[in-house]
């Protein structure tokens, strides 16, 4: 959602506005979250589907969160052949909270 207007009502220089929108066209029941630079968008909309940046994240109305789970596998090659390889997945999530802010994950291996 953009909105462009001059405190005077006049036009003045042309502009060129650019936009990535990644969440959905629709009808909005609220903006969970939206970050100062406006890169981050959590969008809540009128049929309870909530979107994190394009993503769907689950219903308000209807929470099923059995779809929800996270996973990372990394995989180490050795030089001289063979590998090595971790999976951590997390499964069965129940919710405790839902903070309305992005989170970021760091490793040594991955962001």
């Amino acid at each position: 959602m953009f909105v462009v207007a001059s405190a005077d009502g006049s036009v003045g220089q042309s502009y060129e506005m650019m936009v990535n929108a990644q969440n959905p066209a629709g009808d909005i029941r609220k903006i969970e979250y939206l970050g100062p630079t406006l890169e981050n968008a959590m969008i809540v909309y009128t049929d309870g589907n909530l979107y994190a940046n394009g993503k769907y994240a689950f219903n308000y109305d209807n929470p099923d969160v059995s779809s929800l789970g996270w996973s990372r596998v990394f995989q180490l090659n050795y030089p001289e052949g063979g590998y090595h390889a971790r999976t951590h997945e997390i499964s069965d999530v129940k919710i405790k909270e839902i903070k309305l802010e992005p989170i970021s994950y760091d490793s040594n291996y991955a962001q």
